[in-house]
């Protein structure tokens, strides 16, 4: 609109000018996005999102979409927190830990400290 009123010219002589401006300029930005693996990434995500609307749905039948949703979105990794504020804000109910279970987790955490780790834990193993 503001080259039509600046130049006093028709929209059909600005387009071809117009459109070869917005593609150069987006060219570099685009050129590099892998699409195959921005579709796989996308169905991930969504098969994430819907999994955890059906795991959500029993407890949280109203709000089980959108908070699917939400943890998909903007929580995009296992090793992102979620603390107890967020967890209120993305609607779901948080139940106190027992102090028993509570002192056990502590002493886990000081001992896997800066570890990520997959599998199981096993009490008084050595793992593999």
């Amino acid at each position: 609109m503001l080259l039509l009123k600046r130049t006093k010219k028709k929209a059909r002589t600005l387009i071809p000018f117009v459109t070869d401006f917005v593609t150069k300029l987006t060219k570099p930005m685009f050129q590099n996005i892998d699409v195959v693996r921005y579709t796989q990434m996308s169905r991930a995500l969504k098969v994430g999102e819907v999994y955890g609307k059906c795991l959500l749905q029993r407890s949280y039948q109203e709000n089980a979409e959108e908070i699917a949703r939400k943890l998909v979105t903007e929580y995009p990794e296992h090793g992102f927190p979620i603390y107890p504020d967020d967890a209120s804000e993305l609607g779901l109910r948080l139940t106190p830990i027992p102090q028993a279970i509570k002192g056990v987790m502590e002493s886990i955490t000081q001992c896997l400290s800066g570890l990520n780790a997959i599998g199981k834990i096993i009490v008084g193993g050595t793992g593999p």
